[in-house]
């Protein structure tokens, strides 16, 4: 499927998506670190 006419193997190369995986890797970690700490400060009553 092709729109604005580029391809979408022009537009999304493996070094693209291997940048794409590091990058939402490295955003589901520092999720997953702001839910840890907000697990913990709410379990010390929500006060930090």
């Amino acid at each position: 499927m092709e729109s604005g006419g580029f391809s979408v193997s022009e537009r999304f190369s493996p070094a693209a998506a291997l940048q794409l995986a590091e990058a939402l890797r490295r955003a589901a970690e520092r999720a997953m670190c702001i839910a840890d700490a907000n697990q913990q400060t709410a379990g010390k009553g929500g006060a930090a």
